[in-house]
């Protein structure tokens, strides 16, 4: 299983990118587009872009993002996070569906220590027709603006454009092969692009860096149709594929002591 979820990252040809960051989409007059000019493009070409860009006299380069220009405003990341974080659900479910992924469940039992933990994980495949299990689904929500600031001033020097995981989900697997399977199948999906992936199941991870936690953390962009009519298809989202043994030790004791060892290497 190891062995060929490492193959499926060696294809990305990924693995050893370390630097990721949100940038600012690519605009006709910019520096970028002066050093690095784009190809006219043919008047059929389908330019996905909302008609407020265009009253405002902005004219961007269809998905291409502007290496010279990052983004550097919290207020926009949430905007674009918002609606990427919508539409990124929907492959999530169709990736879990094809995977035999689990989601996490709302419903949550108190243990005879008195910790609150997770009830069950729910597997979409079964459940997916299922309107009352389906409410039931715990969808991650934004993450707390407190915490994005926390991590602006504690690791970031102040620097937005390094926050990839306001946008942030999960999925739960039984087995690497699954998982292998899930992150083939987001590598084969046209509507998103894998900006990054952080192999934490590799034998070369020090999990002790993390609490002894361990995952596979994919940073994508939406770049669907809706997603770029919208503006957003320029933002990072960040996408978890976690084994079941880990993901049960996500619970809010397990969740801390990761937060402490991220915190002792400042991260």
């Amino acid at each position: 299983g190891i062995m060929q979820l490492e193959q499926v990252e060696h294809k990305l040809g990924l693995e050893k990118r370390r630097h990721c960051v949100q940038h600012n989409r690519l605009q006709t007059h910019s520096k970028s587009s002066r050093v690095h000019p784009q190809p006219d493009l043919p008047h059929a070409a389908p330019v996905y872009e909302h008609p407020l860009f265009q009253d405002m006299g902005y004219v961007f380069v269809p998905g291409t993002l502007d290496p010279f220009s990052k983004v550097s405003s919290v207020n926009q990341l949430y905007a674009c996070a918002a609606i990427a974080n919508l539409l990124l659900r929907e492959r999530l479910k169709d990736w879990a569906d094809k995977s035999a992924g689990y989601f996490q469940s709302a419903a949550q039992e108190t243990t005879e220590g008195g910790e609150r933990v997770k009830k069950e994980l729910i597997k979409w495949c079964d459940v997916k027709e299922d309107a009352d299990v389906f409410q039931q689904l715990q969808w991650t929500t934004l993450k707390k603006h407190s915490r994005s600031i926390e991590k602006l001033v504690r690791s970031y020097r102040n620097d937005p454009s390094r926050l990839l995981d306001i946008s942030r989900n999960s999925i739960i697997f039984e087995s690497v092969g699954d998982l292998a399977n899930c992150l083939s199948l987001m590598t084969e999906d046209d509507t998103v692009c894998l900006e990054r992936v952080k192999n934490r199941m590799s034998h070369e991870y020090k999990s002790s860096e993390t609490g002894g936690y361990r995952d596979v953390c994919v940073n994508i962009r939406m770049c669907s149709r809706e997603c770029k009519a919208l503006g957003a298809d320029i933002h990072v989202c960040e996408v978890q594929l976690i084994l079941v043994d880990f993901a049960r030790l996500k619970t809010d004791k397990g969740h801390q002591n990761y937060r402490l060892a991220r915190d002792a290497r400042g991260s």
